[in-house]
């Protein structure tokens, strides 16, 4: 049992704890092995898009530029907010990945985990009408 696990028990009573809900059981499976796979997924996959989309026969399109932004910002994004969770997930809030690099490190990536998700969204609008139009 890990540390979070023994904060939220309730052993002397007799009470079921965190860990034997099978909700819980799912969410850290999600983690453990999911969210890395994610992350190795979502990187190959934007990089083979960037590379279709750069290529000769897309490059001169306009959503071929609209999309491989989106790519990129979706490969900043997931490289910067999965991994801290992950760690904090698999370290029970131990290992910060904000904690260990300073104050401005921390602002920065603060700062970066949320600008670039709200710049991935913003991509994904003129992609869409970019769609529309056609």
């Amino acid at each position: 049992m890990t540390n979070g696990d023994a904060a939220m028990t309730n052993a002397g009573e007799g009470r079921e704890t965190v860990a034997d809900f099978v909700e819980y059981r799912f969410a850290k499976w999600l983690w453990v092995y999911v969210a890395p796979a994610l992350l190795v997924v979502g990187v190959i996959g934007n990089a083979l898009s960037l590379v279709v989309l750069l290529g000769r026969t897309f490059r001169k399109s306009s959503l071929s530029f609209t999309l491989g932004a989106l790519s990129i910002v979706d490969t900043a994004v997931l490289c910067t907010a999965l991994p801290r969770q992950w760690l904090l997930f698999l370290t029970d809030d131990e290992l910060d990945i904000r904690a260990s690099v300073g104050t401005f490190g921390c602002k920065l990536h603060f700062f970066l985990t949320y600008y670039l998700s709200h710049l991935s969204t913003c991509w994904q609008r003129p992609t869409r009408l970019t769609c529309l139009i056609r």
